[in-house]
This record gives C-alpha cells, structure tokens and sequence, in this order.
C-alpha cells in the first residue's frame, strides 16, 4: 500500500470506534449463507439467508423482542442467491436461485402466506440474483445466466407478467458476464446494476471487471468503471445518492484490496479503501442522509477473516473491526437505519450461524 493510504488507515483507527450490538439469529443446522437485509418503516431487520443443510430459503424478523424465524421455500434445494427487499407495507419480497431446476425463483409475503412463483426458467438462470422494488412495489431483478454467460435483468409489469432482457453477454469463452450482481432503482425508477464480467485464461487464472449499466433515454448504457486488475469478482454493491449518482464497493482480487467508485457526473473516481491483509470480499455499501458511503465486508488474514466496517468521513476512511469471533463477515449485508445507524447481517463460519450486528 502507498504511504498516503497508510496514512489515512492510521488516522482513520484513531477515531472514536463504533459500540456495537452482535446476535446470533440463527443456529439450527448450517444457515447464514447468502443474507440479505432490509429495515422496516420501525428499523426493525428482516433478513432472507439460506440453510445448506436443509436445502431451504429461510427469513428472519426482528419483532422487537426475539427473532421470527420462517422456512420460505422448501421443495427441493432452493435459497442461494437470495435479495430481500420491503415494500410499501413492509412485507418482504425475496429473490433466489432455485438449485435443484436451475430457475430464478420469488417470493413474497401477501400478509397470510408466502407467494412464490418462478420467474425465469429459460436455461441456467438465477445466479447472484438481486432484487430492487419500485415505487408502485413492483419488483425488479439483476441475475445472471449462466447457459449463454450473460447479464439479465427481469421486471415485473402489470400488462405481460414478467419480462426479461438480456442486457451484457460473452463474446467468446470461456467468458462470464454478469456475475456478482447488484441492482438498485432511482428517483424515476430507472434500474441501474453493478456486476463482474470476467475471462477465464486458464484453469482457473484469468482477470475481468468492474462493469456498470443503466436504461437511459435511447437504450441501455454499458460501462466498465474498473478495469485494472481482476476486480469485482466476490461482489459487488451499488448504491444512489441524493442526485442519483452510482456509488460501488468492490472487490479487488488482484491486490486482495477492497475498493470503491462514485460516479462524480463526468466521470468514475475509484479509491482504495483498505489494503490490510486480505480485504474486500462480501461488500455491501449504503449511503447515509449525508450521501457518505458506509461498507461491509470481510477481511484479515487469508485464513482468518473478520467482520470490518469502513465509513468515510468526507477526508478518510475510518476502519473498524465488528466481529473477530472465529471466521467471521462472508455475505455481508449491510443497511442503514433512520438515524444513519449500520445494521449488518453475516455468516459465522466457524459454527454456521447467522448473526446480526448493529
């Protein structure tokens, strides 16, 4: 790492860390795998994960004294890939990957029961599925199809049911396009995704990028925001600001650096966030009510990961350590409640549980 992100590492530790809150939320078997968290209009939690061992899609709620925990989906092997989101009654949609038929699968809560549907079904598709709600609460999805290596993105309409469109693919192989995906909607309801688009070179060498799109006036718009390195692959997260501007948390592979861009309206500026040993995997980025990036992720040693948490603080980066029990922080899942305060879901490794801090 350069001297001045030394520095700024070294400046960011000394201010006045965080008091964190950590729970396990989930224990039974092999669960916390692939969590997603969203907070209600109370800041409660919800958060969609899978149990390895069952093969299930399972949800958990924060009632405000214990954690309501439900089996969504149970036929067959399905709950990989899973996004949640909340609508405008703060019942939970879920998009997933349904193992055992290779389809993109949802569900959502009607108030009684859960509605589940399969939404794509067209080849191997539903992989890295991630899921956005509009302002009429009508779902959008980013999801990758691994038949024709290409990134695919499927919407609700109230007209023809759901609809799907391919919007990057391979142009050659052994390509993967659309990997890693992570989809959020703006202030007009416009989609805008992040994902990884990598090439294979040989076994398992290869390098790929940071890749970015949105619909605009005359079609879809495809950039690569980072291309040096192998950067994006083991997640990407997007998130808006107030002007509607793309922020993205990533993961450099090259370096084992965790990075971040932000489109400044001309252009994409891209900083390091933290080189610290092995960093960077499982990002997920908010935004506070200052439009300042807030990140989660897994770092520390190769074989011995924390839970870290990064916060610009409009000149550096301020770094803390949330959990360091055991291996600790894949899958992260980060949100920011009304107050601006980080509520993050993750998987315990080391005993295969969920767990919730915040």
């Amino acid at each position: 790492a350069s001297l001045p992100i030394i520095m700024a590492f070294l400046v960011a530790n000394v201010q006045a860390p965080l008091t964190w809150s950590i729970q396990t939320v989930d224990s039974v078997g092999y669960v916390g795998m692939c969590t997603s968290i969203a907070l209600d209009a109370g800041d409660r939690p919800h958060i969609s994960y899978y149990d390895a061992t069952n093969g299930d899609l399972k949800y958990a709620k924060w009632t405000g004294t214990a954690w309501n925990i439900q089996t969504v989906h149970s036929t067959g092997e399905v709950g990989t890939y899973s996004s949640l989101a909340l609508d405008s009654s703060n019942n939970p949609h879920i998009s997933y990957y349904d193992n055992t038929n290779d389809d993109l699968k949802y569900a959502k809560w009607t108030g009684s029961a859960w509605s589940i549907q399969t939404v794509d079904s067209v080849g191997y598709v539903g992989y890295y599925s991630s899921l956005a709600l509009d302002s009429s609460d009508r779902p959008h999805i980013s999801h990758h199809d691994a038949t024709n290596s290409a990134l695919m993105y499927t919407k609700w309409t109230v007209e023809t049911d759901w609809i799907s469109v391919t919007l990057d693919r391979s142009v050659g192989w052994p390509y993967f396009v659309g990997l890693y995906t992570s989809i959020t909607l703006d202030s007009w309801d416009i989609p805008h995704i992040s994902y990884y688009a990598g090439k294979q070179e040989w076994m398992w060498e290869g390098y790929g990028d940071l890749k970015y799109v949105k619909w605009t006036p005359t079609g879809w718009s495809i950039q690569t925001v980072d291309s040096t390195g192998d950067v994006g692959y083991y997640g990407t997260s997007i998130a808006l600001d107030s002007l509607d501007r793309p922020h993205i948390s990533y993961y450099d592979w090259t370096n084992f650096d965790l990075k971040y861009a932000k489109w400044t309206g001309t252009a994409w500026s891209i900083q390091p966030v933290d080189s610290e040993g092995y960093v960077g995997r499982y990002s997920s980025i908010a935004l506070d009510s200052g439009d300042r990036p807030h990140i989660s992720y897994s770092g520390g040693g190769m074989y011995d990961y924390d839970l870290k948490y990064a916060i610009w603080t409009g000149t550096v980066w301020s770094i803390e350590i949330v959990d360091s029990e055991g291996y600790v922080g894949y899958y992260s899942s980060l949100a920011l409640d009304s107050l601006d305060k980080p509520h993050i879901s993750y998987e315990y490794e080391t005993n295969h549980d969920l767990k919730y801090a915040t």
